[in-house]
C-alpha cells in the first residue's frame, strides 16, 4: 500500500503449508503410540488412585507424590494431543479427527461407565438416607449402621 512494501498472499500461504506438512511428517513416525500412552496413563492414574494407597501402603506424602506425577504425564500427553489435532483440524484432514474421536470414545468407555455408575451409587444412596432419616426419624440409627455394612462389604 503506502508504505512500500510488497506482499505476497500466496507466498505466506505456501510458507505455511510447509511448515505444517513438515510438522506432520514428524508426527506421523508413530501415531498411535503417544494415544495408547495416554490411555494407559489414564487408566493407571485412576487404577492407582483406587487401590494404590491400599495394596502398597504408601504413606500420604509419597501417594500425593505418585498423584502429582501422574498428572503431568496426563497433562503432557493431554498437551500432546492436542498440538497433534490442531494441524490436522487446519489442513481439513477430517478422516484424522474422527479415527482419533472414536478410538477416545470407546477407550475411555469403561471409566466413564465406571464413574457414573459410582456417582448413582452415591447419590442413590443419599437420597435413601435422606428419606429414611425424613420418613423415620428413629429408623436412621439402623440406616447408616447397614450402609456402613454395605461400605465395609463393598471395600
Amino acid at each position: 500500500m503506502g508504505d512500500g512494501k510488497n506482499y505476497n498472499l500466496e507466498e505466506d500461504i505456501s510458507i505455511s503449508k510447509e511448515a505444517v506438512d513438515s510438522e506432520n511428517k514428524s508426527m506421523k513416525k508413530y501415531p498411535w503410540l503417544i494415544s495408547i500412552l495416554y490411555i494407559l496413563v489414564l487408566y493407571g492414574w485412576i487404577g492407582f488412585i483406587i487401590s494404590g494407597g491400599k495394596y502398597f501402603n504408601l504413606n500420604k506424602w509419597l501417594f500425593l507424590g505418585f498423584n502429582i506425577a501422574f498428572l503431568v504425564a496426563f497433562i503432557t500427553l493431554l498437551t500432546v494431543q492436542i498440538s497433534r489435532v490442531l494441524p490436522e483440524i487446519r489442513s481439513g484432514n477430517i478422516d484424522y479427527c474422527i479415527k482419533r474421536f472414536l478410538f477416545f470414545k470407546y477407550t475411555i468407555l469403561p471409566s466413564t461407565l465406571y464413574f457414573i455408575f459410582l456417582a448413582l451409587v452415591i447419590f442413590v444412596g443419599g437420597i435413601s438416607v435422606s428419606l429414611v432419616a425424613f420418613v423415620f426419624p428413629p429408623m436412621l440409627f439402623l440406616a447408616l449402621f447397614f450402609w456402613h455394612l454395605l461400605y465395609l462389604w463393598v471395600e
